[in-house]
């Protein structure tokens, strides 16, 4: 646990895809590049087919729908475990709010 210098509620540990893969394959793993093409983008794989966003999983077991807004350095600091930046999903739940 110690890696988890912002606590485990703030690392992803698994997000949505686009496209079909099997969970098993470990060349199937989506890697930091990946993740940082952006959510929904159509340079990457990484998203969903619902509108807006992606759920993305925390190595707390939290679910959160992250929106296609979240911008690059967010999700560099939310998949590094030893990041201490202090992004947190907090920030998440603002840019949802925000639609409202």
């Amino acid at each position: 646990m110690g890696e988890f210098i912002g606590g485990t509620s703030n690392v992803i540990a698994i997000v949505e895809v686009k496209e079909p893969f099997n969970w098993m394959d470990p060349t199937a793993d989506v890697d930091l590049e990946e993740l940082l093409k952006g959510i929904n983008s159509p340079r990457g794989r990484v998203g969903s087919f619902h509108t807006g966003g992606m759920n993305v999983g925390m190595f707390d077991g939290a679910v959160w729908f992250f929106p296609d807004s979240v911008e690059t350095d967010v999700l560099r600091s939310l998949a590094e475990p030893a990041d201490d930046k202090g992004i947190g999903v907090e920030y998440i739940w603002f840019l949802q709010s925000q639609k409202h």
